[in-house]
């Protein structure tokens, strides 16, 4: 990779390492939501009143892709005036959320 320096105001920020250490927190915030998402999965299809409960009402079927669809839109949309923590849960809540859909 080339070794490229950014001058920057009496600072010089090697962009080799920033872009390495991006890049390292990106996967592994999609390794944790991948986690959740599996381990939500193994819950619910482990569980037969929660499967059935989902796959014999499918109102609530509808409900649960529309909210994952709409989630991803609306964190889109917003998530430049979203502090760290509150993208974070959100994050979380759609990994969950993946989960519930995937499960069966």
């Amino acid at each position: 990779m080339y070794e490229k320096s950014y001058y920057n105001q009496n600072e010089t920020v090697d962009l080799t390492r920033s872009f390495s250490a991006l890049m390292r927190n990106v996967y592994l915030w999609m390794t944790l939501g991948l986690v959740m998402t599996a381990l939500t999965a193994m819950y619910v299809a482990g569980n037969a009143n929660i499967l059935t409960a989902i796959a014999s009402n499918r109102a609530l079927m509808w409900l649960l892709f529309g909210g994952e669809i709409g989630l991803v839109i609306w964190l889109s949309a917003r998530i430049r005036q979203m502090s760290f923590l509150q993208a974070g849960l959100l994050f979380a809540l759609y990994a969950i959320l993946n989960g519930v859909t995937m499960s069966f």
